[in-house]
């Protein structure tokens, strides 16, 4: 995730450079709402130099212009929303109120509840260049404005419906090397172009809030062995919307120890815990934060937590091979548990027997970079923990595999790269005495 920002980034930059000589941007409009409900205003959009030399002053109409969010020093507005068959407009317009530089990107766009990629985005920037991408991008030195308008098709949003939007925002300083903030723009827009903000949109029953408050618990210990003890407490939230949790590891053993995440059973689904090893020399004491992987708690759909399991690996000169990953500690947190399940109802079955489930969606996603993925689901109802495999089988020749260990009563969702003509299956051992479970039929990806 980091990668595509970091080269949409350089991109930005390459074509904002090339377009600076000499190139206008001429003012756009969506379009608007009813007359009865819309409010109206005439702000300047830009001075543009004609290529005959001549200065021109261009203007817009800006409809139902309605504040959204001010976060890290940028005030982000709407207008100009409308819902039509099969389709859905409006105009995010980006303002920098702060002292210093600040980029914004937009990265997961839902409409209803449900994911969308189908989207247009014109960026126009504040030095009078735009371009034409399937993100939102703005790059604003202080009091600096730009604005993007943005077209998605939704295939099943007709006329005369009311709809909710829900689009991630990241918030990056020059610097760009962590997000100051990662929010939600969340709104509905009627029929008529009006735009419904907290409770009215709340009353629309159209899909959960994705703007994550974090959750706690007590100091827990999640293990206490050959003189060691390692307690965690949690969560916070860093800038890219993730839960951290403070990890502490007290070694009173006479030996170095070293600590990294295994992992996390939240509300039934298998979620990876990322963070540095914590090496912990002989008689001290060191502090240290561990991530539940953001994107693995999206794609399952959990907004909330509340139950949970977590286990760590420790290593060290006296601890037991056995003891390596620690068992598994439960925690309950002081919020309730909020999960949009993915509909799978028309997934295909690779494999359901021996109390294991595993489900494939037959449509094949393209992301903003042109890459295709298939999304699996994993269900493990067993007391064994299992190896897991996934093949690729390319249609050029080659393959590639991918496994994980996948823990008693619990799912995990995966995402494969693939394209039209490949070969996926799927295959589970039982860890203890390695013994081969399944192989999945062979399918073509079509």
């Amino acid at each position: 995730m980091r990668y595509r920002k970091i080269m949409r980034d350089v991109f930005v930059f390459m074509l904002m450079a090339s377009l600076l000589a000499g190139c206008g941007a001429s003012s756009a409009n969506p379009g608007g709402g009813s007359d009865s409900k819309e409010t109206t205003s005439t702000v300047k959009v830009s001075d543009i130099e004609a290529e005959s030399g001549e200065s021109l002053e261009t203007e817009e109409t800006v409809v139902n212009k309605q504040s959204l969010l001010k976060e890290a020093d940028v005030d982000i507005s709407i207008a100009d929303a409308q819902v039509s068959d099969g389709q859905v407009g409006f105009t995010l317009y980006f303002s920098n109120i702060g002292a210093d530089y600040r980029s914004v990107y937009g990265d997961e766009l839902l409409v209803n509840g449900t994911p969308v990629t189908d989207l247009v985005v014109e960026d126009h920037f504040s030095d009078g260049a735009s371009m034409t991408t399937s993100s939102v991008s703005a790059q604003l030195e202080s009091g600096e404005e730009s604005w993007s308008i943005i077209t998605i098709q939704v295939e099943d949003v007709k006329s005369g419906d009311t709809v909710r939007i829900d689009y991630e925002m990241e918030f990056n300083n020059e610097e760009h090397m962590h997000a100051l903030a990662t929010k939600y723009l969340e709104f509905g827009i009627t029929a008529d172009g009006e735009i419904l903000l907290g409770e009215d949109l709340e009353a629309l029953d159209l899909g959960q809030s994705r703007n994550i408050e974090a959750e706690t618990f007590p100091e827990t210990v999640f293990y206490d062995n050959n003189s060691v003890r390692i307690l965690g407490e949690g969560f916070t939230l860093n800038g890219e919307n993730e839960r951290v949790m403070q990890l502490t590891v007290e070694n009173n053993a006479s030996f170095e120890v070293s600590v990294r995440g295994n992992i996390a059973v939240v509300d039934g689904y298998q979620i990876p815990i990322h963070g540095q090893d914590m090496v912990v020399p002989a008689g001290e004491t060191a502090s240290g934060e561990f991530i539940l992987y953001q994107e693995a708690l999206k794609m399952a759909g959990i907004h909330s937590i509340h139950d949970m399991t977590m286990s760590w690996h420790i290593s060290g000169e006296g601890i037991d091979y056995l003891e390596d990953p620690t068992g598994m500690v439960s925690v309950t947190t002081d919020k309730e548990s909020a999960i949009d399940e993915r509909d799978t109802s028309s997934f295909m079955e690779l494999h359901n027997a021996d109390g294991i489930v595993v489900k494939i969606d037959p449509q094949r996603y393209t992301d903003e970079w042109g890459s295709d993925h298939m999304y699996i689901l994993w269900e493990n109802n067993t007391e064994n923990i299992l190896d897991i495999e996934g093949i690729v089988e390319y249609s050029g020749g080659g393959a590639t595999s991918g496994s994980a260990d996948l823990y008693p009563h619990s799912k995990l969702w995966d995402e494969i790269d693939v394209a039209a003509g490949d070969v996926y299956y799927v295959r589970a051992t039982r860890i203890e005495g390695w013994e081969r479970i399944f192989e999945s039929d062979h399918i073509t990806v079509k």
